[in-house]
Parts: C-alpha cells; structure tokens; sequence
C-alpha cells in the first residue's frame, strides 16, 4: 500500500494581482484534483512568532503519491501558467511531505 503525500505551499501574494491570483488559483486547483488531490487546508497568516519569514499563504493538500504531485508540477499544462503564478506571487515555495 503506498503513502499519500502532502503538498505544501508557503506563499506571499501579491496584492496587487488579485486577478492573476483568482486565475492561477482556479486553475491550479482544477490541476490537482484530477491527480487525485484532495485540500486540507488554506489558510491567511496573520502573524509571526517566530522567524523572520512571513508567508501570507499556506496551501496544504493531500495526493496519492509524490510522482503524482511531480506530474502535475511538470505538465505542460501546469508550465502555461507561469505568467499568472509570477505575477500572483511574490514569493512561492512548494514542499513534499509526509
């Protein structure tokens, strides 16, 4: 039986591309849950404790297996949304956990 895998993704939005963010997101999302993925949650940081990074998103969702979230993320389909993830963000990092 083989393990899920949990993406996870720490962002900073860009405030100023609110229609980018709505297009990626839309899209992306509709990526992920034809490889199985089902959310777990999104959440709006409000505050740091500790550290001196402050993501304004986090994203965490749950896939089949790791290659299932590494297909997605190299698809060609997924690569044609550069232009709205560069501007819809400021700063984006994507984790594989378990």
């Amino acid at each position: 039986m083989s393990e899920t895998s949990i993406l996870i993704v720490n962002a900073v939005v860009n405030p100023a591309e609110a229609a980018a963010l709505e297009q990626y997101s839309t899209q992306v999302t509709a990526l992920f849950k034809a490889a199985g993925a089902t959310p777990l949650g999104r959440y709006r940081l409000i505050e740091p404790v500790l550290g001196d990074r402050h993501p304004t998103l986090v994203v965490m969702m749950e896939f089949p297996s790791d290659q299932a979230i590494r297909e997605v993320f190299a698809s060609e389909t997924y690569q044609q949304l550069t232009p709205e993830r560069e501007k819809a963000f400021e700063t984006l990092e994507v984790f594989i956990a378990r």
